[in-house]
């Protein structure tokens, strides 16, 4: 496995990563209120440190506090289409500003974060995850998981709890989270599927995703606990396609849980933080 190490200043980090936000002709809004003590975050522009594998950036970081004796438990951050990882750590759009909160709470609470970046599976096509591929050898996503979970099995500098590792996804990264529980479902304590569903649950054609909200599905008695979040205005990813899926693991006897906000759309849930962490943790 080949990791490269790559140091930078945090000047060059910062240019770096703006570098890639505006290469990939996203909408940046870099505004005083996204910045400004009362957007609500208590850090800004907290610079993680990252790597490359699998020709795939890498970013990772540990809290601020010691790690606890068995380790700080491991949280993955899967972005959504159009997006990267940098969505993680960056308030620079309206998506991303909601993102950070989240991961904000998660570094307090002691979980070390690793927000890898996606593929580009259809082209033409945005920065995605390819969830619809089944297979391990045919899925360079998966294989990228796999030289992660082997990352985190040598990683010696920093103590990591590997008997608790969870991922979480929005969107497109919601799907994949899916796609992970199903194939690798020993590896995770917990997922957290946000503005997704099953990953079985959407194919792609010419005009677009088109999502399967109706078909009964089967889960193996070790799927890893599932916490499904979804805002009830999703004009992307229907809300009814997140509230089948829950019922779906329910009947199949999996622990889960949902989490709603009737106002909210296709964006990640920051308001609902506590409840994502505090379940998190109730697997610790």
């Amino acid at each position: 496995m080949l990791v490269v190490h790559i140091f930078f200043t945090k000047r060059i980090m910062v240019v770096l990563c703006f570098f890639f936000l505006f290469s990939s002709n996203l909408p940046v809004f870099l505004t005083e209120e996204a910045s400004s003590p009362d957007a609500g975050f208590e850090k800004q522009f907290s610079l993680p440190e990252f790597f490359i594998l699998n020709q795939r950036l890498i970013l990772y970081q540990k809290p601020d506090t010691l790690p606890p004796e068995n380790g700080y438990p491991v949280l993955f951050l899967l972005h959504g289409a159009s997006q990267y990882p940098f969505s993680w750590f960056f308030p620079f759009n309206f998506w991303s500003i909601e993102q950070t909160r989240f991961s904000e709470k998660a570094l307090d609470a002691g979980f070390f974060i690793v927000a890898p970046s996606s593929g580009r599976p259809i082209r033409p096509g945005p920065h995605a995850w390819s969830s619809f591929i089944e297979e391990v050898n045919e899925s360079l996503d998966l294989q990228l998981f796999i030289s992660l979970f082997d990352w985190l099995e040598n990683e010696d500098i920093i103590h990591l709890d590997l008997n608790h590792v969870f991922c979480a996804g929005f969107s497109s990264g919601g799907f994949m989270t899916s796609r992970l529980a199903k194939t690798f479902p020993h590896q995770f304590s917990g997922v957290l599927i946000h503005s997704g569903t099953d990953a079985d649950s959407i194919t792609f054609s010419e005009l677009g995703p088109e999502f399967d909200c109706n078909s009964p599905q089967t889960y193996p008695s070790n799927h890893p606990p599932t916490l499904v979040v979804h805002g009830e205005k999703d004009q992307l990813v229907p809300y009814d396609c997140g509230l089948h899926f829950y019922e779906e693991l329910q009947r199949n006897n999996i622990t889960t849980s949902l989490l709603t906000d009737a106002e909210r759309g296709h964006i990640w849930l920051s308001s609902r933080s506590n409840e994502m962490i505090d379940w998190f943790e109730s697997f610790l």
